[in-house]
């Protein structure tokens, strides 16, 4: 049976509900980003066609997180990331509720958790001088072509055009995967301490962005709670600010899309 979008966003608001409950309670920050900060400040929820949820983390949160969930992890859920699967291919982590199934196309084939997931987007300390400023970025670059390199095997082996498969995605493609594990390990750890706590810019990782955009630290910093759907979860209490910059001075005005999830063969509950 197919699932609805409302069925779908009730489970994706669960994931959302258990990942706030775990945060307060080990003291980790996050705010709502995305569409999601944009469903909470205008329709107090998401959006209604909207397939998906985005928060984002500090550095020094999304470790902390990264750490405790080895040996405590959130009820019914699996942390992916590639710590914890080997041929993950984004930047950015995901929350999947146990014991359901939402594909998707850049997905397919690879040997990851393919359950219903909410989007946790790390952000980095911006730093100052223009050489750690390159550092920084040409890493965080090279962090994201690494585990693409998943992606575009998985095209490769299904016969399928792949653009943009270069002379370094082939030389990565030829290493073995517990060394580009490592490797992304240690690009990871630089990036975040390049830059310093008191910043006055930060770096957001975003799929949406070459590698990643360079914000003020005020548009996500500090939080405050604010309603969405039945709970309070955390959003910037400059949020304005924030959705201004990423979406224009009329982000309250609705623009309809089109689900891209395929909801036909999503599954709510495998059991």
């Amino acid at each position: 049976m197919s699932a609805t979008l409302e069925q779908l966003q009730q489970v994706e608001h669960d994931i959302l509900t258990r990942f706030d409950k775990y945060c307060t309670e080990h003291s980790l920050n996050y705010v709502l980003c995305g569409g999601t900060l944009i469903g909470a400040v205008r329709h107090d929820g998401m959006i209604p066609w909207d397939d998906d949820i985005d928060v984002t983390m500090d550095y020094k949160s999304f470790q902390r997180f990264i750490k405790l969930i080895k040996k405590h992890p959130v009820d019914g859920c699996s942390f992916c990331w590639f710590t914890t699967e080997v041929e993950y291919p984004l930047q950015f982590a995901k929350l999947r509720k146990d014991n359901t199934y939402m594909p998707a196309d850049f997905f397919d084939g690879l040997n990851i958790h393919n359950g219903i997931w909410m989007d946790i987007f790390p952000y980095f300390n911006k730093p100052t001088g223009a050489f750690a400023v390159k550092l920084q970025e040409s890493l965080l670059g090279l962090f994201q072509m690494i585990g693409e390199k998943y992606y575009y095997r998985e095209q490769i082996r299904q016969g399928k055009p792949v653009d943009g498969f270069s002379k370094k995605y082939r030389i990565f493609d030829k290493c073995p995967d517990f060394f580009l594990t490592a490797f992304r390990k240690i690009i990871f750890s630089i990036c975040g301490h390049l830059g310093k706590d008191d910043s006055e810019n930060i770096r957001l990782y975003d799929l949406n962005t070459p590698v990643c955009f360079s914000i003020p630290r005020r548009n996500v910093e500090p939080a405050i709670r604010h309603i969405f759907f039945d709970k309070q979860f955390r959003i910037p209490e400059n949020y304005d600010a924030m959705l201004r910059l990423t979406y224009g001075d009329n982000y309250m005005t609705p623009i309809v899309k089109q689900s891209h999830v395929r909801l036909e063969k999503v599954v709510i509950d495998k059991e």
